[in-house]
């Protein structure tokens, strides 16, 4: 599944390569940031809600 973002993303990439404006690329490194990213939150969230409960 794809957001239209990722599209632009994509489009950029291929457009860099055809360009020859880069050597290399690494892609999909933020995916793994964004996860841990939202776990922090979700984490967060249940505490800060089941501290609530107890209070």
């Amino acid at each position: 599944m794809f957001d239209p973002e990722d599209f632009a993303v994509a489009e950029n990439v291929q457009r860099s390569l055809l360009d020859g404006a880069d050597n290399h690329h690494a892609l999909a490194l933020a995916e793994g940031v964004l996860a841990l990213f939202r776990n922090n939150i979700d984490d967060s969230l249940t505490n800060d809600q089941g501290a609530e409960t107890h209070a």
